[in-house]
């Protein structure tokens, strides 16, 4: 496996409400560069990439310089870049929704999450006005996080993501808050993970997990492994052992032959 490039720098996850930092899990950006190593590290294991993870220039050749040009390239910047986002979110989500499940579970978190939500109401509604009351920070602070039509990304798009936190946020205030338990998953932590790395797979690459796999004396290989090998190293975590990813293989294939 190549080493993750120096571009792509781990954070710790911030802590969940009532938590101490130090519990919490070290994970990459999972960003557009991050994601690109993952596809990167499935390509060179046979795999093949859907073409929406890549921007044209990528394969193409530049784009021109012209008004039209310039338009077509920040299109093209941000639908691969929304496509690499959901791809990512398909991913760390693998890794923290047992978790994440177990604490909004919980009984406080239930009855608080109200008051939060309109906590990050109101500091969404103030943060889109101090931007839009200074347009000359709003444009250096733009150029600070490199959101150009060459990103993919304009302040544009971030504040219309401000103005749609709000807005979900404002429901999420208002709504009932249920009390019912959640059920329970017949299925080990590590059983759990990988069956939603193979849906991730499944879904994100549009590929069936067990193409191109190989077990040759206990040592798994192919685009699947892979996948599963590059996203445990971007979420911190240890490499998956041989014994794991055989009996994903068997899950995948038992999922296979019962669709058909």
């Amino acid at each position: 496996m190549a080493p993750i490039p120096a571009d792509i720098e781990y954070v710790r996850l911030a802590p969940a409400l009532g938590e101490d930092e130090a519990s919490c899990d070290p994970q990459a950006t999972w960003d557009f560069n991050a994601i690109g190593w993952l596809l990167d590290e499935v390509k060179q294991a046979g795999g093949e990439i859907p073409r929406r993870y890549y921007r044209k220039h990528d394969t193409q050749g530049a784009y021109g310089d012209t008004p039209e040009d310039l338009m077509a390239m920040h299109a093209d910047f941000k639908s691969v870049r929304e496509a690499r986002d959901v791809l990512g979110r398909k991913i760390r989500g693998s890794f923290t929704w047992e978790k994440s499940r177990r604490e909004s579970g919980s009984e406080a978190r239930r009855k608080k999450r109200p008051e939060v939500a309109a906590m990050i109401k109101a500091r969404a509604r103030r943060l889109s006005e101090s931007l839009q009351e200074d347009s000359t920070l709003m444009q250096d602070l733009a150029t600070e996080m490199g959101l150009s039509p060459f990103t993919g990304v304009v302040m544009g798009d971030f504040m219309d993501l401000l103005k749609a936190l709000e807005q979900a946020a404002g429901k999420m205030e208002n709504k009932t808050v249920s009390s019912a338990p959640f059920p329970q998953i017949d299925m080990t932590p590590q059983e759990l993970l990988f069956s939603r790395l193979l849906t991730a797979y499944r879904e994100g690459l549009d590929a069936d997990p067990t193409s191109g796999y190989s077990a040759s004396h206990h040592d798994p290989k192919g685009p699947f492994v892979a996948f599963a090998k590059a996203a445990h190293k971007l979420a911190g975590k240890d490499q998956p052992s041989s014994d794991a990813l055989e009996s994903a293989m068997k899950t995948a294939r038992g999922a296979g032959s019962g669709e058909d």
